[in-house]
């Protein structure tokens, strides 16, 4: 991990994998979460609420300035848990008795609902965008945004 503590450890700055040049900035949560910096307040709200709890949630990613959903199928469901370690990010947790899962890219959500066929939606990005569904699998993830 190539990245440094800044703010008295309030702020985490991590090289760009594929940039040196760059920068990538995550904030710290009061409860000692990091997210990027441009991920939304009620986004993170949500996350930090639902984490460690049992309850699964729907999350829709993409273009977090257009709002455009991307359409993924894959880790985007599951419960909310948290990496280890000094820089510690949420992660999406599978199954019940998964130990562990991918990080999430909490700056690119653009919608967040609970998981089930009539799962409340609990954020939705000012601007969001159904994505184009092109086979089955996206038709039951996205069925109550889009119209096959």
């Amino acid at each position: 991990m190539n990245g440094e503590f800044k703010k008295d450890g309030q702020e985490w700055h991590q090289q760009h994998g594929t940039d040196p040049s760059k920068t990538i900035v995550f904030e710290r949560s009061p409860k000692g979460t990091y997210y990027h910096k441009d991920t939304p307040q009620q986004v993170r709200d949500i996350l930090e609420r639902h984490m460690h709890s049992s309850t699964r949630l729907f999350l829709d990613l993409g273009d977090p300035k257009t709002g455009q959903s991307w359409g993924d199928c894959y880790n985007v469901q599951g419960t909310i848990g948290r990496s280890m370690g000094p820089v510690k990010i949420p992660l999406m947790i599978a199954k019940r008795t998964s130990t562990g899962g991918p990080g999430i890219l909490d700056n690119c959500i653009v919608r967040i609902k609970f998981t089930g066929k009539h799962g409340r939606e609990l954020y939705r990005h000012p601007t969001y965008q159904p994505p184009k569904v092109e086979f089955p699998q996206q038709a039951r993830l996205y069925a109550d945004v889009t119209q096959s």
